[in-house]
């Protein structure tokens, strides 16, 4: 009776499983899963590391990956610019030596050159391309008129930034609208803006009246007969006076709207076709609330 109980305890201790081992859990079997693949990215990392030290400076120069001009798709140049702006950027963004695609802050690098550049009023976008393309999105800046300082005329946009002036030619600067008046220099290099708020106001103007510069024979703004205040005139090539007022920027009670004063203008030159009068150049001013307002000018 005791070996038959002893032998049913045996059996019992054995039922477990064979040799006597319990059999592992679903969890046991994560932890070891968990150990193993952990173990394994630690090692890959370390491994990474350790090849990129010695062969990374190897990899980043190689060729197939520096960044030349023709590397830098800005899409297509605007009409006023004449020369290509790619080697002056990739100058800018790496000085010392040439980029490469592989570089960490290549794209920064870039931004910041091309938002340096006098041309470049914003960049909207930059996206790399293996091997070495990079696609920068830019918004340019536009020329809208010339300042007359001295004997020379320098561009501006429309507000009132000066513009690298390597891009046109005497005849092209002839053909912008031109801002006359005594003017100090500017006040830096071409990207920054002139530094007088009369050139700013008066380009305003010249942006307005951009598209029919040509048609109503416009030659100049300058300023108003009290130069004091910050009133301009739009001069015709026949020497009829157009008294324009404030610029569009400025906002005035007692004075005409910019929108009503083009209004004025199209209406006007739309009835007669020109702004001289019968005995020639004549004064139209647009300012007054209730009307525009004309009178000869008698040439001595």
């Amino acid at each position: 009776m005791v070996m038959g109980l002893r032998s049913a305890k045996s059996r019992k201790k054995g039922s477990g499983g064979r040799n006597g081992t319990k059999p592992i859990g679903p969890t046991r079997r994560w932890i070891r899963f968990t150990l193993l693949w952990s173990t394994f990215l630690v090692l890959g990392f370390v491994g990474v590391n350790i090849f990129w030290e010695r062969f990374g400076h190897a990899i980043v120069q190689a060729s197939r990956f520096q960044l030349s001009p023709d590397s830098l798709d800005l899409g297509e140049f605007p009409p006023w610019i004449h020369h290509d702006i790619r080697p002056e950027l990739l100058l800018i963004a790496f000085p010392d030596k040439g980029g490469n695609l592989l570089q960490q802050d290549v794209l920064a690098k870039l931004a910041s050159a091309a938002e340096e550049h006098p041309w470049v009023r914003k960049v909207a976008n930059l996206r790399k391309y293996y091997p070495n393309r990079i696609h920068v999105a830019i918004e340019w800046r536009q020329p809208v008129a010339m300042v007359r300082i001295g004997e020379g005329l320098l561009p501006v946009d429309a507000n009132g930034v000066l513009l690298p002036t390597r891009d046109f030619t005497p005849v092209e600067a002839a053909q912008y609208p031109r801002i006359v008046g005594t003017y100090p220099l500017p006040g830096g290099p071409a990207g920054q803006n002139w530094g007088d708020v009369r050139i700013s106001q008066a380009a305003s103007l010249a942006e307005l009246l951009f598209s029919d510069w040509k048609k109503y024979g416009f030659r100049q703004i300058e300023p108003g007969p009290d130069e004091a205040t910050d009133e301009f005139v739009v001069v015709t090539h026949s020497g009829s006076r157009i008294l324009w007022g404030h610029p569009p920027s400025v906002s005035v009670v007692r004075e005409a709207s910019p929108e009503e004063k083009m209004q004025r203008l199209h209406a006007y030159y739309r009835e007669h076709g020109s702004f001289d009068g019968i005995e020639g150049p004549q004064e139209i001013d647009l300012r007054p609330t209730d009307g525009l307002r004309v009178r000869p000018l008698h040439q001595s």
